[in-house]
Parts: structure tokens; sequence; C-alpha cells
């Protein structure tokens, strides 16, 4: 006989007041106290997700792709960032599987002589040099997230366009 079993779930939400939203839900099934619970983030972006891989292009005619995103060694400094820093990083996979891309993060010391905003290029040339199968590759800032997970980067435009780099820019100048 089967006993209805209370289950928590948290979807968490960020915001600025760093607060959840929790919501009771239902699981008729006794098995579910024996089995580890995993926190759900968005049930309906789950949902959408497991949909979304199924649709993957075929092989032939997937671009090889590398979301590249990464920070210095030096921890954050609070338990905040450092939350937001792994919600962020989750983001980039969550993208990644739903497209069929990889993800490259990269912890490693950058490389001497360059700072700020320049260091990412020593490390993106390492690793076109390391990958020659991959035909494209993006830098994506480590605390930046996609808004939308199902939005496709418009890679076929630019190499009909015969582009061989993109950067942002205004499309006016």
């Amino acid at each position: 006989m089967l006993i209805p079993v209370s289950v928590l779930l948290t979807f968490t939400t960020i915001d600025s007041t760093w607060s959840s939203i929790e919501k009771r839900v239902s699981v008729p099934n006794v098995a579910a106290r024996l089995q580890p619970i995993h926190v759900i983030e968005d049930v309906q972006a789950a949902v959408k997700m497991a949909g979304n891989m199924r649709m993957q292009p075929e092989k032939s005619r997937r671009i090889e792709f590398m979301l590249v995103t990464g920070e210095r060694s030096v921890a954050c400094g609070s338990s905040e960032g450092s939350y937001v820093m792994m919600m962020s990083y989750k983001n980039k996979i969550d993208y990644c599987n739903i497209h069929g891309c990889k993800v490259w993060y990269a912890l490693e010391v950058w490389e001497n002589g360059f700072t700020g905003t320049w260091a990412r290029y020593p490390l993106l040339l390492k690793l076109m040099k390391a990958n020659p199968k991959i035909q494209w590759f993006m830098w994506m800032d480590s605390d930046a997230i996609f808004t939308d997970l199902n939005f496709t980067i418009p890679i076929r435009t630019y190499e009909d366009w015969g582009k061989k780099m993109v950067v942002p820019g205004y499309w006016e100048k």
C-alpha cells in the first residue's frame, strides 16, 4: 500500500533579498523517503531542458562550439558572491546541455603580463590550439548568465557573413 509522503522541494530564486520560495508537493511513493531528494530550481525549466536535449541537431549538422568562462583563482570574499558564481556556472552548464556544446570553466592562474579583460586571450589561444575540432569559442564572463536558455547563438549567420570572430559592439557604428 502506498502512503502519500510530503516532500519539500525548494524552488530557488536569486533576487536582492536572497530569499527562496518554498512549496510543498505531495509524492505518492514511500520509496521517496529512501532516496536522496534533489533541489529543483525551476521544474518547468527542467522539463523544457529534458525535452530540448532530445531535439539536438544531428551530429553531422551540429557546429562544434565551446563556451569558455572562468574567474581568477582568488576566492570570493562573501558567501553570497560564491553562491552567485556557482549559480552562474550552473546556468552555463544548463545552456550547454540544451544546445549540445561544451563548456570550459578556467580556474588556472592567468598568464603573467595579462590583467583584467586581456587575461582571457592567452587562455582562448591555448584552448584553440588544444581543441582544433572546435569551430567556435565563446568567452562569457563568470558573473554573466543566460536569461533565455532556449536562445540559440546565430553561429550559422556569422558563418554566412564570412566572419571568423564576433565581438560585442553597436550595429550603427
